[in-house]
């Protein structure tokens, strides 16, 4: 009898160590994730206004860190000093950007942008799209380059960060040539959840400013961008606003439990 009443001990026990795993949020790997490939034309400088350009400045490490930051009436910084460490990111991948290698001239809007969201038009998270245009040289053992962090940053109208999200990706193969191809991240779907709420809800959010900051690794050539694209997914339905659903090792652990329990008392009753 003891022995029963143990063992259902345990198994209440596990079930509400899942059911508590249930209930919490789990961490994502990333909030800004890879989602396609595009073949595009005319986005050289001078065409496509571009949040981030950096270069890797002779140190001969094939490493590359660049940041941007918005301020107060729109002021715009560059460099180290509009770097912020991973512990300002929601969800941070333990990169903090050192920046450095921003391309001359800093002062070329068209290389470096803080544009609003009214701007871009986007009018909730799932619009928010980043293309990455890698200059690398040709040959598969060449163009290959790792963005082991893009960090997209939200500021108000005084220059106070609201909110920020990152990612990164590996490319093994780069379309050579400015402005040939771009790789495009988006915002995942749970952190469009959160920034429609800590951003988009906000009622001047079209005056709210983006700002861009990012390390590449395994860069040999350059300059590498990144410029904001409208994917416009809201308009289309594409918005994923509503109640996040819990993460898959959430729900298995709780299945796992509920099944144990369940076998439990079918065999008591048996």
């Amino acid at each position: 009898m003891f022995g029963v009443q143990k063992k259902t001990i345990k198994l209440m026990a596990a079930a509400a160590t899942a059911a508590a795993l249930f209930a919490t949020p789990q961490a994502a790997s990333a909030s800004l994730i890879f989602d396609s490939t595009i073949d595009i034309t005319a986005q050289g400088f001078g065409n496509a206004p571009r949040l981030l350009t950096l270069q890797e400045r002779g140190k001969g490490d094939d490493v590359e860190s660049g940041c941007v930051a918005a301020g107060s009436g729109g002021s715009i910084s560059i460099g180290s000093s509009a770097c912020i460490s991973d512990a300002r990111v929601f969800m941070g991948n333990g990169v903090t950007n050192t920046g450095g290698d921003e391309v001359n001239p800093q002062a070329d809007n068209q290389k470096f942008g803080i544009p609003t969201l009214g701007e871009l038009g986007f009018q909730d998270a799932s619009d928010i799209g980043l293309l990455f245009n890698a200059i690398e040289p040709g040959g598969a053992a060449k163009n290959d380059v790792n963005v082991n962090d893009v960090t997209l940053k939200f500021y108000d109208s005084n220059g106070r960060l609201i909110d920020a999200i990152d990612g990164q990706q590996y490319f093994a193969t780069t379309e050579t040539g400015n402005g040939r191809a771009g790789n495009v991240f988006v915002v995942d779907a749970e952190q469009q959840i959160r920034l429609n709420s800590t951003v988009f809800s906000l009622p001047n959010f079209s005056d709210i400013r983006i700002a861009l900051e990012s390390t590449i690794s395994a860069a040999q050539a350059g300059p590498e961008s990144f410029s904001a694209v409208n994917l416009g997914r809201s308009s289309s339905g594409g918005s994923t606003g509503g109640t996040p659903v819990p993460a898959p090792a959430g729900l298995g652990l709780f299945a796992i439990a509920a099944a144990g329990l369940i076998g439990f008392r079918r065999k008591k009753s048996a």
